[in-house]
């Protein structure tokens, strides 16, 4: 997006016309008085102060909330709509369709952020049903400042800081959140300022947002890969201990198993089929006094009869 190729100058096209009509108005005091008291007090200080803080570059709130109300009626009214790059409305689009959160984190307030992505060149034009969130210097500080992005970090508890990716086209912003514990990449756009050889070596800088989806899917395949490494080595891990059990649960089974006697013992124990007279229990003698008829009555006054 380049608001400054055409938000800026309509700000400051409306700006006189808007001071004129609208200074003591409510609507748009509240905007006038959030500057500092040297400049509010007068509508020549205002816009003077207004004209140098846009030349410079200056990113303050106060300035950011009006020209987003000096935005709101010439998106409005269809004077001007947000460009962007032909890369940004489909890949958003691509994006949320996955899953993933779009947040947006800028300089300029969240109600011109809206308004930037609700009035686009793109088709459809509104494009505020693809971003999750919104931040900028009130509610979450100075892009600058790495305690910003752990601040945003902080509202996603469930989502760690390494999974968050900051894009932008100032180093400043992309080291800040790199040092929050984000992954940041700087997005080198036409109309950027040059980044040195030192910037393209230290940082990853992306020219598209297609770039960045071959990034992705690059990053993407690599951790696949690292998966099946790993889920291949679980395997052969697995079919190694497997196998080891089944070693051991063998072994102990030939543990309880019956030995085999020796030849010696084994011929102990089988039972002879050559016994003679003597190895039985001799007859009971007439001579003992004791009769089979004696013996026999015995055993029926046994049994009860």
């Amino acid at each position: 997006m380049e608001p400054k190729a055409v938000g800026f100058p309509h700000a400051l096209k409306a700006l006189p016309e808007t001071v004129k009509e609208q200074w003591d108005k409510p609507e748009f005091k509240a905007y006038r008085d959030a500057f500092p008291v040297e400049f509010s007090g007068s509508q020549d200080a205002f816009q003077d102060h207004v004209v140098d803080l846009v030349s410079r570059d200056v990113k303050v709130s106060y300035l950011k909330n009006l020209q987003g109300y000096l935005w709101e009626e010439g998106y409005r009214s269809g004077q001007i709509k947000a460009p962007l790059f032909p890369d940004v409305a489909p890949m958003l689009a691509r994006w949320h369709g996955r899953g993933m959160k779009l947040m947006i984190y800028s300089s300029g307030s969240v109600a011109a952020q809206k308004l930037l992505f609700k009035y686009t060149n793109a088709e459809p034009s509104d494009l505020t049903m693809l971003i999750s969130d919104w931040f900028d210097t009130v509610n979450a500080g100075l892009k600058t400042e790495s305690a910003s992005y752990e601040k945003i970090a902080g509202n996603y508890p469930d989502v760690l800081p390494s999974q968050f990716l900051f894009l932008s086209d100032n180093v400043a912003e992309v080291d800040a959140a790199i040092a929050a514990g984000m992954q940041s990449k700087v997005i080198f756009r036409p109309g950027n300022a040059e980044l040195s050889s030192d910037v393209r070596e230290r940082l990853s800088v992306l020219e598209t947002f297609d770039d960045l989806e071959a990034n992705l899917n690059e990053k993407k395949l690599e951790a696949l890969g690292k998966r099946d490494r790993s889920e291949t080595e679980d395997n052969e891990q697995g079919e190694t201990l497997r196998r080891e059990e089944e070693v051991a649960a063998e072994d102990s089974h030939k543990d309880k198993k019956i030995k085999p006697l020796d030849d010696g013992k084994a011929e102990e124990r089988r039972p002879s089929t050559n016994r003679t007279e003597s190895d039985f229990p001799a007859a009971p003698s007439a001579g003992t006094g004791t009769t089979i008829s004696d013996l026999l009555n015995e055993v029926e006054q046994a049994n009860g009869n």
